[in-house]
């Protein structure tokens, strides 16, 4: 990749730290802005910029746009999983919102354990580019998952306002919680 762009190697490394950090930064972030859009359009908007990002990253020839890229699919990375826990944790109702969470966070789980050395592979193999057609190939399925599964509901009129979602940030344990997660 470093010889591709002509950047130094540190550089290709920024890559993985602008999508961590646009996940950190982009979750509350992107979770608040999509509060008042119905569940199944936020997924749906998610599920369709991520892969069209490694689209572009894939077909890029600028180190700045593939930049670009990395953090507008962390961001969506970070939306899809903040309303994906929710809406999970609702369809499933009472009873069994942790056996749901669980399950939406193992494949979370098994997509980095086992995504993370295939993309490897594939860049090895074929270049760097496979891999994200790869993710691009694999993230699109998960778009007819949620058109088969979530149902269209309007927006909930009883969804707190973004201000009382920032009030969330006052509390200690959620301070801790935030920092203790961002240490991983």
């Amino acid at each position: 990749m470093a010889a591709g762009f002509g950047v130094s190697l540190p550089a290709v490394g920024s890559l993985t730290t602008a999508f961590a950090v646009g996940v950190i930064v982009g979750a509350p972030l992107v979770a608040m802005l999509s509060l008042r859009w119905p569940r199944r359009r936020a997924l749906l908007t998610f599920l369709i910029t991520f892969p069209l990002a490694h689209v572009v990253g894939a077909l890029t020839h600028s180190f700045e746009v593939l930049f670009v890229t990395r953090v507008i699919a962390a961001l969506t990375n970070a939306g899809f999983l903040a309303v994906g826990l929710a809406t999970a944790a609702s369809m499933a109702g009472p009873q069994a919102k942790g056996r749901a969470t669980s399950a939406l966070l193992s494949g979370v789980t098994l997509a980095d354990t086992a995504g993370v050395p295939l993309g490897a592979v594939l860049s090895e193999v074929w270049g760097w580019r496979s891999a994200f057609w790869g993710v691009a190939i694999v993230s699109t399925s998960a778009v007819f998952a949620v058109l088969w599964s979530v149902p269209a509901t309007p927006v909930d009129p009883a969804v707190p306002s973004v201000r009382h979602e920032l009030r969330a940030f006052r509390t200690p344990r959620v301070i801790t919680t935030l920092v203790l997660g961002a240490g991983q």
